[in-house]
């Protein structure tokens, strides 16, 4: 049975601010928002029964004052801080009519509305790789550890469908609602829903211009997706400041002491280790680390950084074959943001392939960069 006192409700909070994947999903977000209206009672169970009775957060939050009282348990408080919470989303957090249409709709991803992926005819209006940008471009996280990637791993296939369904549909809100009423293939849409909200995490939180876009577009339409793999690993490493130091710190470290496996107490060691300087760890369940730390490592093996079973504790890494392609796209990120002409190779990016500066300065001068 659940904790009904206050205890549980500010766990329940605590564990939702320090970015707990599984105080995330739906019948969490929709437990905390309710402790706000009801006092001093369980009200998980009234959680539960509003998504049974409207089948997904939106059309709870969403439902007309007569359905959302007709629920049992629902009074005044509750039914208004709901259509609150759904009013002020819909009406603050629309899309910028004065904004670039390519720069609007990525913010519209990032606040869970209808876009999946951007399309791909948009002109990207970042400076070129030779000039200075206006103003620093941040296309990358630099933000507290969270336990995010605790909920899904690689998702290289659904990734891969969501990019083709844009390259057909031509229509970011069309691919969304494709994808949630079975254009994946999982049976529950509450599983489609969070599939599509990691997706548009590692992929398109960060902003990207137009040719970005190409890219990733034309590595899932590539018959063998060689680069499909290399730029999931790219990106979902890069939106994810602790999977970018796992990557560094456990990964790219081992490799260098001519260490080949590395395993989930790796991982467990390397997070009490952060621990002093990323205290929002401490925050985090003793179940939720190990999971977390497990998943971090079936994300990597997914995009082809590790080889191991599913349930096999220890992993052995594996140098990707990275393209020249892969290369000039993780260049020109780098110009783009703002890195100089002389420091791009030495870049720490290029570790996430097991790239040192030579190699990496190979590939690009291979592809004509």
């Amino acid at each position: 049975m659940a904790d009904t006192g206050k205890g549980h409700r500010q766990r329940l909070k605590e564990r939702f601010l320090s970015g707990d994947a599984e105080a995330r999903t739906e019948a969490a977000l929709l437990e905390l928002l309710l402790t706000y209206a009801i006092p001093q009672k369980d009200v998980q169970p009234l959680a539960v029964r509003l998504l049974a009775t409207f089948g997904d957060l939106h059309d709870a939050l969403t439902a007309d004052l007569p359905a959302l009282c007709a629920v049992d348990g629902i009074g005044e408080h509750a039914s208004a801080l709901l259509r609150l919470t759904a009013w002020i989303g819909r009406n603050y957090f629309a899309q910028p009519s004065a904004e670039p249409p390519l720069r609007a709709q990525a913010k519209d991803i990032t606040r869970g509305t209808n876009a999946v992926v951007l399309p791909r005819e948009m002109k990207s209006h970042a400076a070129a790789p030779d000039e200075a940008p206006a103003e620093e471009t941040q296309w990358r996280a630099r933000s507290s550890y969270t336990a995010n990637n605790a909920s899904k791993a690689g998702l290289v296939e659904e990734s891969r469908l969501a990019l083709l369904t844009f390259a057909r549909l031509r229509d970011v809100a069309a691919v969304r609602q494709e994808l949630l009423d079975g254009g994946l293939p999982q049976r529950s849409r509450a599983t489609r829903e969070t599939i599509v909200r990691v997706i548009q995490e590692r992929l398109t939180t960060w902003h990207p211009p137009a040719w970005a876009c190409d890219d990733l577009v034309a590595s899932a339409e590539a018959l063998d997706a060689p680069d499909l793999r290399l730029l999931l690993l790219l990106h979902a490493v890069r939106q994810d400041a602790l999977l970018y130091d796992v990557v560094h710190e456990v990964i790219w470290s081992r490799r260098q002491e001519g260490v080949s496996a590395v395993s989930r107490v790796d991982v467990q060691r390397f997070l009490d280790g952060a621990l002093p300087s990323h205290p929002e760890i401490d925050g985090w369940s003793v179940a939720t680390r190990e999971k977390l730390a497990g998943n971090l490592l079936t994300i990597l093996r997914d995009y082809g950084l590790l080889q191991g079973g599913q349930g096999s504790p220890t992993k052995q890494i594996v140098e990707p074959v990275v393209s020249t392609r892969a290369a000039g796209h993780l260049a020109r990120l780098l110009a783009e943001e703002g890195v100089g002409t002389a420091a791009i190779f030495q870049h720490d990016d290029w570790r996430i392939w097991l790239l040192d500066a030579a190699r990496a300065q190979a590939l690009v001068m291979a592809a004509g960069g």
